[in-house]
């Protein structure tokens, strides 16, 4: 009993925080999509287990040998992805966003549920999956298209104007972060009075200096993630739980809070 009322009460304490913000921030990595279906990337069972990144998520190695890249996608992404929802994590971020009192995602993540669950402020610092294009041509191609090449088992897709090879829109091991995305989050990063830090290990970098970022102006950070991170002694708030179990009772307390109804929204 005690451990459900100090989980409560630290529920509570992060609903106040949020309401209290003039300015909240979401980071989210891998974590928040297991619930969904989708690997992590360095969890027991995560993808980079099973594939070596440095090798089939390498840029210089993509360049090289594209065919490494798409087989691995083809294995572990796509045609399972039709099949993949927002969870309750996801669908708790929109809401939060239509009760304004969530500014920003600033995701690592490139399967594009937050968009799918409702949120429509998403920085996708590391890229995306749902789109690629052109090597040569720069054409883009659609998710649907991609999938449609892979089911044709056309194991590195081409291009239908040029045959130039296709590369997914998302970043890859030795290649730069897209400029724009970034420096938008570095703002963010800098403007936030509160960053919810879901899923993430926040060992990728720069990724994991944006939350550092907050935390070092002495503003409020809260983790959720289902392990440690080399920055816990760091938040206000750590909840080691499933994001999709607390974050909905955060929406709970601050629609409680606000005089909202889940219908009104």
């Amino acid at each position: 009993m005690k451990l459900v009322e100090e989980l409560e009460e630290k529920i509570r304490k992060s609903a106040q925080l949020i309401l209290d913000a003039k300015v909240v921030v979401a980071f989210t990595g891998a974590g928040i999509s297991t619930e969904s279906g989708l690997k992590d990337f360095r969890g027991d069972y995560g993808l980079w287990k099973k594939f070596d990144p440095y090798y089939y998520a390498n840029y210089r190695v993509f360049l090289e040998r594209p065919k490494l890249y798409w087989t691995m996608v083809k294995e572990e992404r796509y045609g399972r992805d039709k099949k993949v929802e927002p969870n309750p994590a996801h669908l708790a971020l929109a809401e939060l966003e239509v009760m304004n009192r969530l500014d920003c995602i600033i995701t690592q993540n490139v399967d594009g549920l937050h968009q799918i669950a409702g949120n429509k402020k998403v920085i996708e610092i590391h890229g995306s999956s749902r789109t690629s294009h052109c090597m040569k041509c720069k054409r883009e191609f659609s998710y649907g298209e991609i999938a449609a090449k892979l089911e044709l088992d056309e194991i590195t897709p081409t291009c239908n104007d040029c045959r130039g090879v296709l590369k997914s829109d998302t970043v890859l091991f030795g290649e730069p972060l897209p400029v724009e995305p970034f420096n938008e989050a570095l703002w963010w990063a800098e403007s936030a009075d509160l960053m919810l830090v879901i899923g993430s290990s926040l060992t990728v970098f720069p990724a994991a200096e944006l939350p550092k970022r907050v935390i070092q102006r002495g503003k409020k950070a809260i983790l959720i993630n289902l392990t440690e991170t080399p920055f816990d002694a760091d938040f206000d708030l750590i909840f080691y739980e499933k994001a999709g179990k607390i974050l909905p009772f955060f929406v709970k307390e601050v629609r409680k809070e606000i005089g909202h109804t889940k219908e009104q929204l």
